[in-house]
């Protein structure tokens, strides 16, 4: 069983003890982001350790800012991300910084079925300072996800106060969004009724 197949089956033991035997595992395309994707954290940052050379994408995803010298920013993974996306939701807030100031596009939606921005991808990770950062650089505070879902909505569904202020202090509206559902309603569903005032 090869390593990809160990980690997509929940086998990060024998996972670990293959790329023990055999290092040069790591450099099995997809399989440093296969393992981070499936939240086997420790074992995703072996498999980098061990490679040769990391891709644009795995190196935003891990945070390795020294690996993005060479960053093509609108560079697309085969799952429908750019580098941007995957720095603002694993939370490497260096590595935003350094794709923002190479002018990664702050509000491309990924080319995959969830179509989100950085700033969805770093809400729904609740990666708040990424968020923040997003935003003074410019990011639309109203841009809605292919779902619907607009920055707002995000904070609602998480009952936070505090960034739900700061988005309505930068523009964001309360506009309906996933099955019609204004962000107001979407607090009141969660459970957040002392959002749901200042959201209206």
């Amino acid at each position: 069983m090869g390593l990809c197949e160990l980690i997509q089956q929940g086998h990060t033991s024998a996972a670990f003890s293959l790329l023990e035997q055999n290092p040069g595992l790591a450099d099995e395309p997809g399989a440093a982001l296969l393992a981070l994707y499936h939240g086997h954290a420790d074992l995703a940052s072996s498999i980098v350790d061990q490679k040769t050379n990391l891709s644009s994408f795995e190196a935003a995803a891990f945070g390795r800012v020294a690996d993005l010298e060479s960053v093509d920013v609108e560079a697309v993974s085969e799952d429908g991300w750019q580098p941007l996306h995957l720095a603002a939701f694993f939370g490497h807030l260096e590595a935003v910084r350094f794709l923002l100031a190479r002018r990664a596009s702050l509000d491309w939606l990924s080319e995959n079925p969830l179509g989100v921005s950085p700033l969805h991808a770093a809400l729904a990770n609740k990666h708040e300072a990424i968020a923040r950062e997003l935003v003074f650089e410019g990011a639309d505070v109203n841009l809605a996800s292919r779902s619907g879902w607009t920055p707002l909505h995000y904070a609602a569904h998480d009952g936070n106060r505090a960034l739900a202020h700061f988005l309505i202090e930068n523009g964001a509206s309360p506009i309906a969004g996933p099955e019609g559902k204004t962000p107001a309603e979407i607090a009141e569903l969660a459970g957040h009724k002392e959002l749901v005032e200042i959201l209206a």
